[in-house]
């Protein structure tokens, strides 16, 4: 990935009962509509165990996301496929525990 790219780190936690792949078929429909606004999905990591951290921090997925543009977030929120999937989004994550990181490649 070329210096200077900008990314987002983005830190998934499941509600209980819910499923790694359940997140990754919701991922699959969204990945579209946010490609639209400029986020690009470059990878996504399953977590299976933790090595250290906080103890209340227990993720289980992690995505690093390209981000093309200052608006992207602001766009995707305002796209109606995307705020029709609102509902399953909020049924798989823990929203109020989910993380997010702005960066970009050195």
């Amino acid at each position: 990935m070329e210096k200077g790219t900008s990314l987002f780190v983005d830190v998934l936690t499941l509600k209980p009962q819910r499923t790694v792949g359940e997140a990754q078929a919701y991922f699959d429909k969204i990945a579209p509509i946010a490609a639209r606004h400029g986020l690009h999905r470059v990878t996504a990591i399953a977590i299976d165990r933790k090595m250290r951290g906080h103890e209340a921090v227990n993720p289980h997925l992690v995505q690093l996301w390209r981000v093309d543009g200052g608006t992207a977030f602001a766009e995707l929120a305002g796209d109606p496929d995307y705020r029709s999937v609102i509902p399953e989004r909020d049924a798989l994550f823990d929203m109020p525990n989910l993380q997010g990181w702005f960066g970009a490649v050195t």
